[in-house]
This record gives C-alpha cells, sequence and structure tokens, in this order.
C-alpha cells in the first residue's frame, strides 16, 4: 500500500492470515510491526502491535468493502501513550 499525506509518502506491505490466529511481521516506519487478522461478517479487521519512535502503539484498522464493490472504507483506532486517535479512509473505485 502506499499513501501521500501531511507527512509524506508512506509505503509498506503485509502478508496476513485471515483466520485471527496467525501472527504477520512486517516494518512500518522502519520498526517492526506485529498483526493478526480475522472478519467480523462483512469487514475485515487487523489488529497490530508495534513501537514507533520507542513508544508502543496499538492500531485497529476495519475494512469494509461497499455493497456494489466500488467504495472501500478503511477505520482505524491507534492508542499508545500520547492518547488515543480514530481515523476513518474513504477509497472510491475509478
Amino acid at each position: 500500500m502506499k499513501q501521500t499525506n501531511a507527512m509524506g509518502d508512506m509505503a509498506f506491505a503485509m502478508d496476513l492470515v485471515d483466520d485471527g490466529q496467525k501472527v504477520s511481521t512486517w516494518q512500518i516506519f522502519g520498526s517492526e510491526a506485529k498483526s493478526t487478522a480475522h472478519w467480523d461478517g462483512d469487514t475485515l479487521v487487523i489488529t497490530t502491535d508495534t513501537t514507533i519512535q520507542d513508544n508502543a502503539m496499538k492500531i485497529a484498522s476495519r475494512y469494509t468493502l461497499s455493497p456494489d464493490g466500488n467504495t472501500l472504507t478503511v477505520r482505524g483506532h491507534m492508542s499508545g501513550p500520547m492518547g488515543e486517535l480514530d481515523t476513518k479512509a474513504v477509497y472510491a473505485k475509478k
């Protein structure tokens, strides 16, 4: 995945198994991240534990595809020593 935001370009890749059991390890911002994935109905839920700048972070992401397959909505919840943050990104198919 590649994103551009106020912090600049971010690119990362992860391979996941959606059984809620297998832990997948990948890199984000130069740090190791460990994720598990499972389905909650039609929503893919990915939970990630990582350390960014010596701060432990937990990230929960929920990926939902619209019934027509044209819109992907990603809701995130991040928590760490500086507090909590909720995010929402909506991607439209071209």
